[in-house]
């Protein structure tokens, strides 16, 4: 594994945010080292507790990288992207009297919440 794959790897761990990344580059000095060290030497970093050395120690479980990796390949041609136009939806508005208004009134966006029953 190389330094862009083990940092893709990190990135994709649940609980393990930028923050922590950081701060356990700068205490373990590689992504690759990271992903290999164990979980005493993962909680000397602050910010990083019990739970979290786990799922780092043990990355593999939770992430398959390699799958991960084909994926992208697959999808990484910009020819392959399907762009999709989203265009908003129209809203119903009311207009609410106001003396300080110089078209009579405020016009307001009708929010619908869920009807409770």
């Amino acid at each position: 594994m190389n330094s862009r794959e083990a940092t893709i790897a990190l990135n994709m761990l649940p609980k393990i945010g930028p923050i922590r990344v950081r701060r356990l580059l700068e205490r373990l000095g590689s992504a690759e080292a990271i992903l290999k060290a164990g979980e005493s030497q993962l909680t000397q970093s602050n910010g990083i507790g019990p739970e979290t050395a786990r799922i780092i120690s043990q990355w593999e479980q939770h992430i398959d990288l390699s799958k991960e990796l084909d994926d992208a390949k697959l999808g990484a041609s910009p020819s392959s992207l399907k762009m999709t136009r989203i265009t908003p939806k129209p809203f119903a508005t009311c207009t609410i009297p106001h003396s300080r208004s110089t078209s009579g009134g405020i016009s307001l966006p009708l929010i619908s919440t869920p009807s409770q029953s």
